[in-house]
């Protein structure tokens, strides 16, 4: 153990360090607290990589709760300078890392580590939470020509709780995801999640809301 460590030491003060010095939106790392800058060591290129402990942390998740339609479809998070998957090693400095700063630790980072790194595993008892976070990220992330379609089926759906209202095929887009995008969450959990009891309760939630409306 104390030649590994020995080893450890002379590889990281001879490794090359990467030229990027910001974090994903152009800010300077040197003029971050250190609690949110985090160094990892690259073996097979000898060099370190800084990021800012944040972008890792949506690297990861994003990954983690990678899905087509809603349907779980992980992928193993990647170094984004390399396009090569974190070892095992650097997955647990991560976490520990983000476990002492002040950031709530990411539910699907936590159950990836739970796991040990096992993205097989993962995936397999995690279907749920992947499931929660792709709805959540729909709502923030979604083109409008997405949220448009599911809209309009929630409309359809729906329609019961609108009576006397119509909505011309030609009304503005943009208005009307302004108007019932708020909605939209508690249809998809409807639809998609696989927790009956919120499925449940938001669907009741949403034909209150959709009849105040």
């Amino acid at each position: 153990n104390g030649f590994c460590k020995l080893a450890r030491i002379y590889k990281l003060r001879n490794a090359k360090k990467y030229s990027a010095d910001t974090d994903f939106y152009m800010n300077s790392l040197r003029k971050l607290p250190s609690k949110i800058v985090i160094s990892l060591y690259d073996d097979p290129t000898r060099t370190i990589y800084k990021f800012r402990l944040s972008d890792l942390v949506n690297i990861i998740e994003n990954s983690l709760g990678n899905t087509n339609d809603f349907f779980s479809d992980t992928i193993f998070p990647k170094n984004p300078y390399t396009n090569v998957e974190f070892t095992t090693a650097q997955l647990y400095t991560i976490y520990f890392k983000v476990k002492k700063s002040r950031y709530t630790m990411p539910t699907l980072f936590h159950m990836f580590y739970l796991h040990n790194f096992k993205i097989d595993k993962f995936a397999q008892y995690n279907e749920c939470y992947i499931r929660e976070h792709s709805i959540k990220n729909f709502i923030n992330t979604a083109s409008d020509q997405d949220k448009h379609y599911y809209i309009k089926e929630m409309l359809i759906a729906y329609k019961h709780c609108m009576r006397g209202i119509n909505i011309h095929p030609d009304f503005p887009i943009p208005k009307l995801i302004a108007a019932f995008s708020k909605y939209l969450r508690y249809y998809l959990i409807e639809l998609f999640s696989l927790n009956p009891d919120l499925r449940h309760s938001s669907k009741c939630l949403l034909s209150k809301l959709l009849m105040r409306f």
